[in-house]
């Protein structure tokens, strides 16, 4: 129902999701719009439900209740996979594998392009670290990248999340621990209008708060402010 010239637009109508044998909802009673081009920040107590949220927006889980919606037809009518295709996530639980550089960024994806690669190493300034490595992309990395650092294993992360030039966007403190100057020029770059996709962020940094165009609050669950 679409494909990579498509725009896509979600919508949550009164979704929730139950974890199995959790004594309460996770998510409860979401109602939620993602345009194209949409800018989000997800803010709410601890324990909200914000890393869910971010989770089921990605097709990581599917809802227990209510509709989800992709292009105003029911995601039960949508393959998963072909979903997923379209969103770039990264998300604390998103951590380098043993392999090389190349083969974190692009999952040996071969319908990945030369071009996009090079786009996304670019502009998120990982050129000087990839420069730095013993055999450049073909370097390998151990497994949660402890054998690199946590700003280099991030950017490999998010230019996982960018490398296909995802629909939607979603992130969770991308650029903790990055220093002030480069923090704004990747943001400057993640919410240029001239990229494909809509972006949906949880942070402690208010900075992307400021910069969202769309604020909701989670409280225990439920969209308490929009």
């Amino acid at each position: 129902p679409f494909n990579e010239k498509t725009e896509l637009e979600l919508e949550l109508r009164n979704t929730a999701l139950k974890f199995k044998n959790a004594t309460s909802k996770s998510l409860d009673g979401i109602n939620l719009k993602i345009k194209p081009k949409d800018r989000i920040f997800i803010d709410g107590t601890s324990g909200s439900g914000k890393t869910t949220l971010l989770k089921l927006i990605s097709g990581l889980i599917l809802p227990t209740e209510g509709d989800f919606f992709v292009n105003n037809l029911t995601f039960k009518n949508i393959q998963i996979d072909h979903y997923r295709s379209f969103i770039g996530h990264s998300l604390v639980v998103n951590l380098p594998f043993e392999g090389s550089i190349r083969e974190n960024i692009t999952l040996n994806d071969p319908n990945v392009s030369q071009e996009n690669l090079e786009w996304a190493i670019e502009k998120l300034n990982l050129m000087s670290f990839i420069k730095s490595q013993s055999h450049g992309i073909d370097t390998v990395i151990a497994t949660q990248g402890r054998n690199i650092p946590y700003t280099a294993a991030k950017k490999i992360m998010l230019a996982r999340a960018i490398i296909t030039k995802p629909k939607i966007l979603v992130l969770k403190d991308p650029l903790v621990e990055f220093q002030d100057e480069e923090i704004n020029k990747i943001m400057d770059f993640l919410f240029d209008s001239s990229n494909p996709w809509a972006l949906v962020v949880v942070s402690r940094n208010d900075e992307w708060k400021k910069r969202c165009s769309r604020n909701i609050y989670l409280d225990n669950g439920k969209i308490v402010n929009s």
